[in-house]
């Protein structure tokens, strides 16, 4: 019996034997013959037409791809560069045991790697790494159309490291769930719809040329489906992003290098997050975010942009907006034209902008501080619903260059605002960047001769108003000297401040003797035109009345010159226009010249000493008419015979002198006792008039000084015309050429006269 236990014991053991061998002949371990390469002899079940073991191969065609790589565990690696009998296309050739979920494959120099569609047959791989020897050798990986498809490994993660090119074909990833790195690569080139109705997480890293197809990522053909893509590109140089055409979740390009950002290149319906981080944009061309995308928030980080060209971001509903830390060479008119609730730019340094750069519509929360705008222009803010709250801060900007108009917008607040424009008096290039008082937000540099009195290098301008221009005094200007201010205003040289150098007094004087001399030289030429003027009066016999009246063009420069600071409407100026024209002639040019110096104000000028000089040696009392206006009779003392009283008003009419012949007879007129006042034969400033002995009395009487040494009818200054206030006669002669003067024809009595006491006034 115990015999028989025994020999038992020993047949069973010699079957655990046999098995515990054929387990290990199934699977070889690294390092030995691939099992096609062996010589002995296999048991009849181990081949695959014998059926093989559900834990072991797949039952189908093809060669086990474990005979050509190691296999341990769950894990494949393969690696070209120990086994050469492995070809670099994988197709239905080889087949993966549905035990495997992971796989790496390691190529060797010039590997051309292939993977096709027929290769993974119903498999859970959740892992499938490619790695290549270094963008220095010529090796490549193509992934061919639906080289997934038949792989059921939940969200599958594929890498591609280190490989020179990498080609991923149309429909290579499609229907289903998958995460995908491709690294370190010298050419990536992504064809159209290589990406479709499928959710994926996309990274490309260190990538020297990515090439984006049309249509690489193409929407799910089930409309009730939604795609979810993550895109995530860094490191990575990129010549155009072209059109998307699909939704996504996430989309980020760090550290990229893109040319162009093409039309409608995110003319899809939605993308979450769309980001810009320490990227080299060339231009965003115009439409390249549609009316058509929705966003959450789309952010410009780090970035340097040469041009966002008009339209380039048009009616986008992003809900927030930010451009942080970037430079920015140009934004072109209407170039970003957004509806957005929250809009923060800060930190960006802008070249230029044109009109109307930035649009904001239904913003709610805007920003725009600590920026640096070259050439800044005018952008526009269109408040959201009056019901929802509205801040907009525009702050510690600086505007090297503002536009005009470029400050004048509503309802934001502005602070602390530097411009590159000198500190100055002049206030009109501040009216042109506003309507709104800005002053006391504007900083600007100062000159380096100003930085002295204020110990700084720029100040508000409000202060530098109040300091350096006399509080906005059109008349005031300093000027600072070793720390202190000076000023550049006649005034301030006779005060008491002192603070004027020996070398600017000096200018003054030197100024003032250029003035004087200038004044002379018009003073002469005045006179030389008159003598000129008499000369040619006395040839043309009753020609008077037709000469014009003409000054020196020094005199009608400085007259011209002069009446510039009055206002428009100012008598003055309008009297001296007149005057100027060259249309009167010489006895409305005195009349005109008198009635001037009447309406100036009392004290001397420029225009009146002019004006006086005018009458001395052009209208001398021997020759010189009068209009109407300015005729006026008096009796004198020593005349022949009664004088004709003209007008029945208060303006006497002086007689003739004791030389001239008899006038003729003037209308009858009303009689006065004796006469008002008697005229001087030299004309009275009217300074020179005297005050009347009883001021209470109700028909004041003048006394005049009679300037018995008057010169007779020709003046020293040859004009052949002496001045009197109120002459009688013509300064013409008569056509015998006698040489003697013509009594003036009788005139109306004038209507529109004066009361004595109302010329008094004014006299006085």
């Amino acid at each position: 019996m115990s015999g028989k236990l025994t020999m038992l014991l020993l047949i069973l053991g010699t079957l655990l034997l046999v098995v515990c061998d054929v387990e290990a002949r199934g699977r070889p371990l690294y390092g030995r013959l691939p099992i096609a390469a062996y010589s002995g002899s296999w048991p009849a079940w181990n081949s695959a037409a014998a059926g093989a073991p559900a834990s072991l191969i797949t039952e189908t065609s093809g060669e086990n791809i474990c005979n050509h790589c190691h296999c341990l565990g769950k894990m494949v690696t393969c690696d070209f560069k120990q086994n050469r009998t492995l070809s670099p296309k994988w197709d239905s050739k080889y087949f993966v045991p549905v035990a495997i979920t992971a796989m790496r494959i390691s190529l060797a120099g010039r590997t051309q790697f292939e993977l096709h569609n027929e290769f993974f047959r119903g498999n859970r791989v959740n892992f499938f790494d490619i790695v290549g020897q270094g963008s220095t050798d010529s090796d490549q990986v193509e992934l061919t159309k639906n080289a997934f498809q038949n792989n059921l490994g939940g969200y599958p993660d594929i890498q591609v490291r280190n490989v020179q090119r990498v080609f991923i074909r149309e429909g290579a990833f499609s229907g289903g769930e998958f995460k995908l790195l491709v690294e370190n690569s010298h050419d990536v080139v992504l064809f159209p719809r290589a990406f479709q109705n499928m959710n994926i997480s996309c990274s490309f890293r260190h990538v020297e040329n990515l090439e984006m197809k049309e249509e690489t990522f193409y929407p799910n053909s089930d409309s009730s489906a939604k795609s979810l893509v993550n895109l995530r590109i860094e490191d990575t140089k990129i010549e155009k992003i072209g059109s998307f055409d699909v939704s996504m979740l996430k989309v980020s390009f760090v550290k990229a290098t893109i040319d162009r950002i093409q039309t409608n290149a995110f003319d899809v319906t939605e993308i979450k997050e769309l980001s810009f981080e320490d990227c080299h944009i060339g231009t965003i061309e115009a439409r390249a975010l549609t009316s058509k995308l929705r966003s959450d928030h789309v952010s410009f980080k780090g970035t340097t942009i040469g041009m966002i060209d008009s339209e380039a971001i048009i009616d986008c509903g992003i809900s927030r907006l930010t451009l942080k830390n970037n430079t920015i060479m140009k934004i072109k008119s209407n170039a970003m034209q957004i509806f957005s609730v929250f809009v923060f730019i800060q930190d960006n340094t802008v070249k230029h902008t044109e009109h109307n750069w930035l649009r904001v519509k239904d913003g709610e929360h805007i920003v725009i501080e600590n920026n640096s705008f070259g050439q800044f222009n005018q952008f526009g803010l269109e408040l959201a619903k009056l019901s929802k709250p509205f801040n907009c801060t525009f702050a510690n900007n600086r505007l090297e260059d503002p536009e005009q108009n470029s400050l004048n917008f509503s309802n934001c607040e502005v602070h602390r605002i530097t411009v590159g424009h000198d500190c100055s008096c002049d206030n009109e290039w501040m009216h042109r960047l506003t309507d709104h008082d800005l002053d006391s937000e504007i900083i600007c540099p100062l000159v380096a001769t100003d930085r002295g009195c204020f110990n700084a290098s720029s100040v508000n301008r409000r202060r530098f108003v109040h300091e350096a221009c006399g509080g906005g005094h059109h008349n005031v200007s300093r000027h600072c000297t070793n720390g202190q201010w000076s000023t550049r205003t006649a005034s301030d040289l006779l005060g008491s401040g002192g603070s004027l150098t020996i070398g600017q007094i000096g200018m003054y004087i030197v100024g003032f003797i250029v003035a004087v001399g200038l004044a002379s030289l018009i003073v002469l030429g005045l006179t030389a035109v008159c003598k000129r003027g008499r000369s040619g009066n006395s040839s043309a016999a009753g020609s008077g009345d037709s000469d014009l009246c003409s000054f020196t063009d020094d005199a009608r420069r400085t007259m011209l010159k002069q009446t510039e600071s009055l206002r428009d409407g100012d008598s003055t100026r309008k009297s001296i226009r007149k005057l100027m024209s060259g249309k009167l002639s010489r006895i409305e040019c005195k009349n005109q010249v008198i009635d001037t110096i009447k309406e100036m104000p009392n004290g001397s000028s420029i225009i009146k000493d002019l004006l006086t000089q005018h009458l001395l040696d052009c209208h001398d009392p021997s020759g010189s008419g009068s209009s109407n206006s300015h005729s006026h009779s008096h009796s004198h003392s020593n005349s022949n015979g009664p004088a004709s009283q003209g007008g029945g008003d208060y303006y006497a009419t002086s007689t003739m002198p004791h030389d001239s012949p008899s006038a003729s007879a003037a209308p009858s007129a009303p009689n006065y006792e004796e006469p008002i006042y008697e005229e001087p034969q030299q004309p009275l400033l009217t300074s020179e008039y005297s005050s009347p002995s009883d001021p209470m009395t109700e028909t004041p009487v003048y006394s005049e000084p009679i300037n018995s040494t008057a010169p007779p009818s020709s003046s020293k200054y040859g004009c052949g015309h002496g001045y009197g206030v109120l002459p009688s006669y013509d300064c013409n002669r008569n056509s015998s050429g006698s040489g003697r003067p013509r009594p003036l024809e009788p005139t109306p009595p004038r209507t529109s006269t004066r009361p004595l006491n109302e010329f008094h006034t004014q006299r006085m």
